[in-house]
């Protein structure tokens, strides 16, 4: 189960009030989500989910670049700005 941004920053800030009281060390966070389910391990699943998609919609030309979309109404789905450069 990933867990929520909102219980990440409640355990983040809780973190920073033990290093302020001199108790230091790891957050519960970061000792429950190292490794192969660690944030950074799941910020890159994250990523490339992002990029396959964003490459499968179409919505980068042949050099990467955002290609400027744009809803047509009366087809009924986007298609490439051509007046955007």
């Amino acid at each position: 189960m990933t867990p929520s941004v909102t219980s990440l920053r409640e355990e983040m800030d809780l973190d920073d009030q033990d290093r302020t009281k001199g108790k230091g060390g790891k957050g519960k966070w970061q000792e429950e989500r190292s490794g192969e389910q660690g944030m950074v391990s799941i910020l890159c699943q994250a990523a490339d989910k992002w990029r396959s998609l964003k490459e499968a919609m179409g919505w980068l030309d042949n050099e990467g670049n955002w290609r400027v979309l744009k809803w047509n109404a009366v087809q009924q789905h986007l298609e490439v700005d051509a007046t955007v450069k």
